[in-house]
């Protein structure tokens, strides 16, 4: 049965689902799943004679309302009203919102809520609050600005009686044993909790199926590899320790062992499904190369998925010179699949085969795979790695992904068995800690001298934008913005490349290709460059607006620098017309007190608190936006669901 689409409610036209489904809300079931980003519980109002600056909450009665026209400003009116509380009054004030002069009524009782701040001659004064009648525990949604959250409120409302349409997986004895609620309850609750408690109940059951969903696909994996074969891949120890002993640097211990374990994996003749797990700059590529090395010694080809032109690009040229004619590397992108194909070739029996999604048009090319490399495997769905694993070959490639996304010790714990899940802890030898430091964007110049003391050492830099166009939200600055200002600063000697996710791929390459030959000092872009780019001159990354970044992507992003033996900086510039000044600047703080992704991902988690949006994606199976990776109650009790689960269908079969 198809899923009543998000134009059935009303008011939704055609402009309206264009709006919605760049949401991803394209059914009424999509809107349910929409999850809110935070709440604003409105049932602990202040009292007025204990307003402090900032957002508030107050219950008032409006005394008085009156409305004016702007001297400075022509057809601007300025709507103002008396509140009043037992303890005292306030006024608040509406800048052309005439409107509000009927949605208030004199003697009326109503819920405010909104940014105070101290006038002149000391009175407190409310600035454009927002108000409800009840108190209540308002969800607050990810929104544009076409989309309010107000609005996305109303849909969700307006679509209450198609909650009970969504069927419930969950078997009913599943459900009581683990003490879950309906799933009708929980999306309804999740998006107007009457209470804590009920919003409690909710996320777990919500986070619970994630979860369950997540380990489900894991045990069919895993179940589905015992009963396939794989290519066995026999070990010659003395062409890997040669090759390692080539190399210009040392391999610290973990890559040593993360390397050999895979190969002794390997060795058999059940499919491999690794994930190696490790912080930015850890070298998992070179681990992933040593493995390759192994399979293309036993005459098979090795194809590495890069989620970008820009990273495969980099992946090629970083394997052709380490492994010269060691082995055959071929390149294939969207780019190299219009143009003449590029090939270095040696008279090694098998092959590395580097490319993006375009490696799944060129089937053909790859011959028999002995092993499949995804790196930044949360970028690739199941059916894209599918597509590589499940050819008609008689036997199955052997899998590793690679992901920088540090994943909890207690879902590392309930992996196994199912996934090998391979950590490297260590960074490579004679790295240095990256100095992170906030800047205040009122006195970005002191950002421009660090870079500056850099460049005339010879190195390179990043700056990042938040933001391709001004048009994407009215405070994050655009590229043409930041290269505007650079030019104005005492950086405009310098030479500056650009790039973001709309150029062609030609034109990225052409960039990194300056980049890497330093004829360019500084690349301005946006996250485009978050994964895998590897310029070990780059000394210095500033990013610009950095309080709309996630943690874990300024972790990523941070992780652009210190990839050699340089003292390396992060400037994290914050705007000026920040509001949420507190819990911005904590956020950006933590980056400033540690390097470590795992603490970074668990403070992050911290400070967001109830409502908040995990945005995490382990191995294709599941994107999770409620669960929390660092609850092990309730990880434990998933694993085990879905183990129960999937042993009741075996049975029925």
């Amino acid at each position: 049965m198809e899923e009543p689409g998000i134009e059935k409610l009303k008011g939704v036209g055609e402009k309206r689902k264009r709006q919605l489904e760049r949401l991803g809300i394209k059914s009424i079931k999509d809107l349910f799943y929409y999850f809110p980003r935070d709440y604003l519980d409105l049932r602990r109002a202040e009292k007025i004679n204990a307003i402090k600056s900032g957002f508030v909450v107050i219950k008032a009665k409006v005394i008085s309302v009156d409305q004016r026209r702007s001297f400075r400003r022509y057809g601007f009116t300025i709507t103002s009203a008396l509140l009043a509380d037992e303890t005292g009054s306030i006024e608040a004030v509406w800048f052309n919102q005439p409107y509000m002069q009927n949605v208030l009524r004199p003697t009326g009782e109503y819920i405010f809520y909104g940014k105070a701040k101290i006038i002149r001659g000391g009175a407190w004064q409310l600035q454009s609050p927002k108000l409800e009648k009840n108190s209540t525990i308002l969800p607050v949604y990810r929104e544009t600005s076409k989309l309010t959250s107000k609005y996305i409120a109303s849909l969700i409302k307006q679509a209450r009686p198609a909650v009970g349409q969504i069927k419930d997986f969950l078997p009913q004895e599943i459900r009581l044993n683990y003490n879950q609620i309906p799933l009708q309850k929980a999306l309804w609750a999740i998006h107007f909790p009457s209470n804590i408690y009920e919003l409690e109940k909710a996320r777990e059951r919500l986070a619970f199926d994630e979860l369950l969903n997540l380990f489900w696909g894991y045990i069919k994996h895993a179940q589905k590899a015992k009963k396939s074969n794989s290519l066995s891949i026999s070990t010659n120890v003395n062409l890997l320790k040669t090759f390692v002993s080539s190399l210009p640097f040392k391999l610290t211990n973990d890559q040593r062992i993360a390397a050999w374990r895979i190969i002794k994996k390997m060795n058999k003749k059940e499919p491999l499904n690794a994930l190696l797990n490790g912080d930015v700059g850890s070298g998992k590529t070179i681990v992933a190369l040593i493995v390759s090395l192994a399979v293309v010694d036993n005459g098979y080809n090795a194809v590495w998925l890069a989620p970008t032109t820009v990273l495969a690009k980099q992946h090629y040229d970083t394997i052709l010179s380490i492994v010269a004619k060691k082995a055959n590397t071929k390149l294939v992108t969207a780019v190299q699949a219009k143009n003449k194909k590029r090939e270095k070739k040696s008279n090694s029996k098998g092959s590395i085969i580097v490319g993006t999604h375009a490696v799944l048009h060129r089937e053909s090319e790859l011959g028999e795979i002995g092993l499949l490399v995804v790196d930044e495997e949360h970028r690739f769905g199941v059916e894209q790695r599918g597509q590589l694993l499940r050819r008609n070959n008689k036997l199955s490639p052997h899998l590793l992904s690679m992901t920088a996304t540090p994943i909890p010790r207690s879902l590392a714990m309930m992996l196994g068995g199912m996934v090998e899940l391979i950590n490297i802890k260590e960074k490579p030898l004679n790295r240095q800690k990256i100095i992170t430091k906030v800047v205040d964007g009122a006195h970005i110049e002191s950002a421009y001298d660090i870079i500056k003391k850099e460049l005339e050492k010879g190195h390179q830099a990043f700056i990042i934008a938040p933001a391709i166009d001004k048009s994407e939200a009215s405070l994050k600055k655009s590229l043409a913005e930041v290269t505007a200002q650079l030019q104005k600063s005492v950086l405009k000697k310098y030479k500056t490349g650009v790039i973001h996710g709309k150029m062609k791929d030609t034109e990225k390459q052409k960039t990194m290709k300056q980049m890497n030959e330093r004829e360019i000092s500084i690349l301005v872009a946006t996250s485009v460059v978050e994964v895998g780019i590897d310029i070990a001159n780059a000394t210095v990354i500033m990013i610009e607006n950095a309080e709309y970044f996630g943690l874990a992507q300024l972790h990523q992003l941070r992780g652009r620098v210190g990839r050699s033996s340089y003292q390396s900086y992060c400037l994290l510039v914050s705007s000026p017309e920040m509001e949420n000044t507190q819990i911005a600047r904590q956020r950006l703080e933590i980056l400033e007190k540690t390097n470590n992704g795992f603490e970074i991902a668990q403070k992050d988690l911290e400070l967001r608190g109830p409502g908040a949006i995990s945005g995490l994606e382990q191995s294709g199976f599941i994107t999770l936006k409620i669960a929390s990776l660092f609850d092990e109650e309730l990880i434990a009790k998933a694993k085990k669901a879905a183990e129960e689960l999937y042993n009741t269908k075996q049975e029925a079969q």
